[in-house]
């Protein structure tokens, strides 16, 4: 009888150590205290067509992570990068995201910027929370349930295209050059649903790496067209806007969020180029934030670092409350650099979103009232 009450009480202390163990370990949902590091996949274009965009969110991944490491981590844990360039390409995102969550095993993911990435990737994570930083097709938060987004999803921009061009263009006559991958096509698609109204004389559909575009260009040059939308990366943007002037095409250019590069907007020929793109303003106190990381001291500072930051405190916020991270992401709701309230709705998009046109002048965005 005595060894069997040795045995119990050997067993319930065991048990007791156990369950300690385990309310000490837990940092915050699939976050333990036996790693080192708490791990945050990072999927962004280091090279490719957007590899600009992607210099520019690795510096605001890594400036989140100086500042949360600065405070002593997440609950005491400090936190690492890990870092995979997806090229801004849908089957090397796929690679991707399988290294980062089943090989990796990191314990959320941030990115990435280009929606193909997003949709090959994320049916592969479905057990990995993943906080997008921009890629905007519409359908991506619908692909999982552990799936947020801190960037306007492409529904908005292609309607508020539409609803700009309705007011701004005197004669609703326009051209639309649109990349032929999910994201172009998904801004397309929006902007011909709200288009009533809109003259739509010529469109045509882009490669993601395409450099001429003259032959388009030729067929428009004497249409009474006032105004062409494009929607392209910052890599076509240039060589479109290029060849338009040298054209002599007077039509006015509206494109979205690639006209946030410094290369677009460091050219001479892009001022008077509008851009649609969410409202909100880079503050000088983040950009030299920025600045102040040394590799970075040069770096024109563009929206990519602050929506990558953004996504980023998403994670922090919520692994610091202890609990399950999904369900801390669902109910957070904090100030951001790109949005005065980050809070999700049921799919993990924006409750709170909101677009606005600027116009390049003088190499720097300027929003038009």
């Amino acid at each position: 009888m005595k060894t069997k009450i040795i045995i119990i009480s050997s067993m319930i202390m065991v048990l007791i150590i156990f369950l300690a163990a385990c309310t000490n370990n837990q940092v915050a949902g699939n976050v333990v205290a036996e790693q080192k590091t708490v791990k945050i996949g990072l999927s962004l274009p280091m090279t490719g067509t957007a590899a600009s965009y992607g210099e520019n969110a690795l510096a605001g991944a890594k400036l989140a992570v100086k500042e949360i490491n600065s405070k002593g981590g997440i609950n005491g844990i400090p936190v690492e990068i890990i870092l995979e360039d997806d090229e801004c390409d849908a089957k090397t995102g796929a690679t991707v995201y399988n290294k980062l969550s089943n090989i990796d095993k990191v314990n959320a993911i941030v990115g990435p910027l280009c929606s193909g990435v997003a949709s090959s990737g994320l049916s592969l994570t479905k057990n990995t929370v993943n906080v997008i930083a921009m890629a905007s097709l519409a359908e991506l938060t619908t692909m999982g349930e552990s799936i947020f987004r801190v960037y306007p999803s492409d529904a908005y921009q292609g309607k508020f295209a539409a609803e700009y061009i309705k007011k701004q263009s005197p004669n609703k006559k326009i051209a639309v050059f649109y990349t032929q991958n999910s994201w172009g096509q998904g801004i397309y698609n929006a902007f011909i649903k709200n288009s009533q109204g809109i003259d739509i004389q010529y469109k045509a559909g882009i490669l993601e790496n395409q450099m001429d575009f003259r032959l388009d260009l030729t067929k428009i040059k004497n249409k009474e067209i006032n105004t062409i939308y494009f929607i392209g990366y910052p890599s076509n943007t240039i060589p479109f806007i290029t060849q338009a002037k040298e054209l002599g095409i007077k039509s006015k250019i509206i494109t979205g969020d690639s006209s946030t590069s410094e290369e677009v907007l460091n050219l001479e020929i892009s001022e008077g180029v509008i851009a649609l793109l969410p409202r909100m303003e880079l503050s000088d106190e983040f950009i030299n934030k920025i600045k102040s990381i040394p590799e970075y001291k040069n770096l024109e500072v563009s929206i990519s670092a602050a929506y990558t930051y953004d996504a980023m405190y998403t994670v922090f916020k919520a692994m610091e409350k202890g609990g399950d991270l999904k369900e801390e992401i669902s109910k957070i709701e904090f100030k951001g650099i790109t949005n005065d309230k980050i809070s999700f709705d049921e799919n993990g998009d924006l409750k709170n979103t909101a677009y606005q046109a600027q116009i390049i002048q003088n190499g720097k965005l300027v929003a038009i009232n």
